[in-house]
């Protein structure tokens, strides 16, 4: 009997899969048709479940005032939603919100920590920011090796803002600068 419920459990969830799926892609193919109403109404139920691409979602609409005014507070609460649940581009919208201080108070202690979330999931750009922020000690205790580290591995991914940091480092004299041609971190 016990068994029976749990694979009629089990079988509830795998149905309902789908219909997750398919309200996610309604709401984005309403959103890019600028049906903004039919998208909230997607997305909601789904961002509320802790679906993070739904939460993303509604944090893009609320940032962008997309059918309603814009609110960069409210934004932020769904960006963060989604990005406490794994999300990387709401990780960078919330690291890069708390480092401006926009729609909530500026921290830099806080937007590190979401762009080391970030960079721990692969973003270039993260450890781009993460790189310099522990060169620089911000948000963080000063750590040069480890800035440097994430700097020399965001450069040679092509990031070119960490290119431009570890140039503005070397002209100060503050590191070595690389031989032509040299790429290797």
């Amino acid at each position: 009997m016990r068994r029976s419920f749990l694979l009629g459990c089990a079988l509830l969830l795998a149905l309902a899969r789908p219909a997750l799926a398919a309200d996610l892609e309604a709401g984005k193919a309403a959103l890019a048709k600028g049906q903004y109403e039919a998208a909230l109404k997607e997305f909601l139920p789904l961002a509320m479940g802790n679906t993070a691409e739904a939460a993303f979602q509604m944090g893009r609409i609320l940032e962008n005032g997309w059918g309603q005014p814009a609110s960069d507070s409210a934004a932020w609460g769904w960006y963060k939603r989604a990005a406490d649940l794994g999300h990387l581009d709401a990780q960078h919208a919330v690291a890069q919100m708390f480092q401006e201080g926009r729609g909530v108070p500026r921290s830099t202690r806080l937007a590190h920590k979401y762009w080391e979330m970030a960079a721990k999931l692969g973003s270039v750009k993260a450890k781009a920011r993460t790189g310099a922020m522990a060169v620089a000690g911000l948000g963080r205790k000063r750590n040069q090796a480890l800035g440097m580290k994430l700097l020399q591995e965001a450069a040679a991914a092509g990031d070119p803002e960490a290119v431009a940091v570890l140039d503005g480092l070397a002209e100060r004299g503050l590191v070595a600068a690389p031989a032509a041609g040299d790429t290797d971190p």
